[in-house]
């Protein structure tokens, strides 16, 4: 079994509600970009992590990653956005081992703005009823009963540096790239240009 990947990657691991979609779309219609067929391969997450897994995870080795980029020539750059990695206790490890020259992207947004959309998102999924306010949903948070589901880990998760620290530690920090939400809405194309030169 093969110990890393070689190629290029690059990676928009975090957070989730700060535009990941939006930035994974743009750099999709790069001419020297192949996306994975799926957004998100959540390839790298920890099993128990709150989300559904694809068929394709680490589980069944670092080659089956492969699965998702079948259509990508070897001269590309092969990108896939998985918000949720910044959070995977795991992933962070797997990803220095696996795909060591890996490029990452983090996207970060004001903790408050990313907390009113995960809860505008939450209800619009019905994950939250209609009933349950702003007010009940912060202070669920702050001392409710922990919870697994990934609404409720939402204040939590908008400490970014104690999760940053893990990319940091395991990977060459020339590698990482933090990209401002309110920077990439409002100047996309500025935060683009970065980002190729990143990549």
């Amino acid at each position: 079994m093969a110990q890393h990947l070689d190629g290029h990657y690059l990676i928009i691991g975090g957070t989730t509600k700060a535009a990941t979609t939006s930035l994974f779309n743009y750099l999709a219609d790069h001419p020297e970009v192949c996306a994975s067929k799926n957004k998100e391969t959540r390839f790298f997450l920890d099993e128990d992590y709150p989300v559904p897994l694809r068929d394709h995870h680490i589980r069944q080795g670092i080659a089956a990653y492969e699965n998702f980029f079948e259509r990508c020539a070897p001269s590309k750059l092969r990108l896939e956005a998985t918000p949720d990695y910044l959070y995977s206790p795991n992933t962070a490890t797997r990803l220095n081992r696996y795909l060591p020259q890996a490029k990452l992207i983090f996207i970060l947004r004001d903790p408050i703005d990313r907390l009113h959309s995960w809860y505008r998102f939450a209800q619009q999924n019905n994950d939250l009823s209609e009933e349950v306010t702003f007010e009940v949903y912060v202070r669920e948070q702050l001392g409710g009963t922990p919870k697994r589901e990934q609404h409720w880990l939402v204040l939590e998760q908008g400490r970014y540096v104690k999760y940053l620290k893990h990319f940091a530690h395991g990977f060459n920090k020339k590698n990482i790239l933090l990209v401002h939400y309110g920077l990439l809405s409002a100047g996309p194309a500025s935060v683009l240009r970065q980002i190729c030169q990143f990549a």
